[in-house]
């Protein structure tokens, strides 16, 4: 097991579940534990990344997280939905090593760091651990390995030698903390980001805690995907300051949650944003505002015009947006080059949009003129996500012959959220509320309730 487990590059534990199967707790403690983990770790040596969500999060102590951010070769880790006792304190621990060297030494060891040369878990103590515990290696774990192994994380052996983080991996670009609420800001966050590494590209920091003062350590250069979805203490001139400086942007949530209260984005600030980020109608991709209480046909008419024909912004969310309206907004943008490109359009609850009648015919309609050639060039399918009562008053093409306006639609249902494609194109699937920074392409039961249900 041991030689197998050496090749390993993806270790996706975020399907694991203490749920069902007619199981005690005890009993299924028993099979997985912080030291049984941990004993995974140190053979899967070639690990790229590791995922764990919420199910695990009690496991997640402070030495099996030194563990996973002591994997050499280590490029992303998501531990979405994490906020037990365990993971807080384990968490903020290795905060508070990287914290102490940062004191210690006044400034990062950038040899050591390039070097990929981590001080953080002494795997190489596992070697001799194993000759006692699994014999012969390739055997599957006995109960005494993980006696042995238990032994060890709880200080009555001394097989293992956790020491103190010193660095994270330099290898390390992708990072999801999407829901973990409880980790803290000065004590865990602002270590954290400050020792990432200056080639990160992806980001998820969905409902964490931080403040507008903590953007400023987060890597911009490198930059490519940022989710501050449902993070409410982030003020105006922070954020705009922030976008500034990330000129590689392809994805970016800044979405809120109406229930909550919504944005706090004034109206000025949103067309500032669009003003100062120099990804806007370059490489930005997606853009996500759902929850932006003071957007307004302003907003379309301002980002119409920053994006220009570049046609790059395929993806757009204006979700709950109150002073969007149809005639003097939505018609106007989706005939501009900006419009006309989008394959994903977000309108669920949009005031305007709220009711059955004319405004959802024309804007249908509008929509089905950009389907005008049947040849390579035309444009692609577009999805539109839409409230339920809308999404079930619209036929569906698939099973009706109807001819009114609004024919030509397929309806979709993932989850709670609902939405309708044209008949003509290729199109994209429903987009996630969540990073994937494994990049798999396989997501489990748990991930896709992350990333589709809240």
């Amino acid at each position: 097991m041991y030689t197998n487990a050496a090749n390993v590059k993806v270790l996706d534990m975020g399907g694991y579940t203490y749920v069902g199967g007619g199981r005690t707790d005890a009993m299924l403690h028993k099979d997985m534990t912080s030291a049984s983990l941990l004993l995974l770790l140190s053979w899967c040596r070639q690990l790229q990344v590791f995922v764990a969500g919420e199910s695990l999060d009690g496991l997640l102590n402070a030495d099996v997280i030194r563990g996973i951010f002591s994997l050499p070769h280590l490029v992303a880790v998501d531990f979405f939905g994490c906020s037990s006792a365990a993971f807080t304190k384990g968490f903020e621990s290795i905060a508070s090593d990287l914290d102490k060297v940062r004191e210690d030494e006044g400034k990062d060891d950038a040899g050591q760091r390039a070097n990929g040369e981590q001080a953080l878990l002494r795997w190489d103590h596992f070697d001799d651990a194993r000759q006692d515990c699994v014999s012969p290696p390739c055997s599957p774990i006995s109960e005494q390995a993980l006696d042995v192994v238990a032994s060890t994380a709880s200080g009555t052996s001394t097989a293992v030698k956790s020491v103190p983080l010193t660095h994270l991996p330099f290898t390390l670009v992708r990072v999801s903390l999407h829901n973990c609420p409880t980790i803290a800001i000065n004590a865990s966050l602002v270590p954290f980001l400050r020792s990432l590494s200056p080639k990160m590209t992806h980001l998820d920091l969905s409902s964490s805690k931080i403040f507008s003062s903590s953007l400023q350590h987060i890597p911009t250069a490198e930059l490519t995907h940022l989710n501050l979805a449902k993070t409410r203490a982030l003020t105006c001139s922070a954020v705009i300051q922030f976008l500034s400086q990330c000129p590689k942007l392809e994805y970016l949530n800044l979405s809120a949650d109406v229930r909550m209260g919504g944005s706090g984005y004034c109206h000025d600030c949103l067309l500032a944003m669009l003003e100062h980020c120099p990804s806007v109608g370059t490489t930005l991709k997606t853009l996500d505002l759902s929850g932006s209480l003071n957007m307004t046909d302003e907003f379309l008419h301002a980002l119409a015009s920053r994006c220009g024909n570049s046609g790059v912004l395929t993806s757009l969310s204006i979700a709950h947006a109150p002073f969007i309206t149809v005639r003097s907004g939505l018609l106007p943008f989706l005939s501009t080059p900006v419009g006309q490109a989008l394959q994903y359009l977000d309108v669920t609850g949009v005031h305007c949009l709220k009711h059955r009648g004319m405004d959802w015919e024309e804007l249908l309609r509008t929509v089905n003129t950009r389907f005008t050639s049947d040849t390579i060039d035309s444009p692609a399918r577009i999805r539109i996500e839409l409230s339920k009562d809308i999404w079930t008053w619209i036929p569906d093409a698939s099973t009706t012959q109807d001819k009114g306006p609004l024919r030509g639609w397929i309806k979709n249902e993932t989850g709670r959220r609902c939405s309708i494609v044209s008949t003509r194109g290729n199109g994209e699937p429903l987009h996630t509320k969540k990073l994937d920074v494994a990049l798999t392409g396989n997501l489990s039961p748990m991930l896709k309730y992350y990333s589709f249900a809240v």
